[in-house]
């Protein structure tokens, strides 16, 4: 779901410039959709919202499915994750959570409007969707998910993280195999 903008001179319509774009990239690369915008349009500026996924196997996950989820080995605790979700929803300065380094240079508060765990059978998902991500974030609240789970937080320790505003060894990051962008919102 990543969106990306660029100017071009184009006159052959959205359909052949979808083609044309399908057939110089990588493979990797699945080009979804084109549409043309307002001139003042900017993909990372005008965005209202995120939505990630992250991706936890319960157990030894398949060969082709370990690339892009996390393989957890030990018991989690769903209501005490549910119940740390529970104090992270919502507006906070989520400061504790990210990865920025030295003097702030960005506002920090974010409206954390949904963070749901879905489970099936030995799959779990993450569901984090807000106004916007700090670097790290998603990644930094599913770790604290996950300790959560494994008994090593409380709901009463999460809120201090937040209150603290202060990174702290206690969160852990979750590695990057399991996260996605699902989707960008826009107005």
């Amino acid at each position: 779901a990543q969106v990306f903008h660029f100017d071009a001179a184009w006159n052959h319509g959205p359909e052949k410039l979808l083609a044309a774009l399908r057939h110089r990239m990588p493979a990797a690369i699945q080009m979804k959709s084109v549409r043309a915008v307002r001139a003042d349009f900017h993909a990372r500026f005008d965005a209202k919202g995120k939505r990630y996924t992250y991706h936890i196997h319960l157990g030894d996950a398949e060969p082709f499915e370990r690339p892009y989820c996390w393989p957890f080995f030990r018991e989690l605790d769903l209501s005490a994750m549910e119940g740390v979700a529970a104090v992270l929803r919502g507006r906070h300065d989520f400061r504790a959570f990210t990865a920025l380094n030295g003097p702030e240079r960005e506002d920090t508060v974010r409206d954390l409007r949904r963070l749901d765990l879905v489970k099936r059978g030995s799959r779990l998902r993450v569901i984090a969707e807000a106004d916007g991500f700090l670097y790290k974030m998603v990644r930094s609240l599913v770790g604290t998910l996950v300790s959560a789970g494994e008994g090593k937080l409380t709901p009463l320790q999460v809120e201090e993280m937040l209150r603290a505003r202060t990174q702290t060894a206690a969160i852990l990051t979750a590695p990057p195999q399991g996260l996605f962008l699902d989707r960008v919102f826009y107005r």
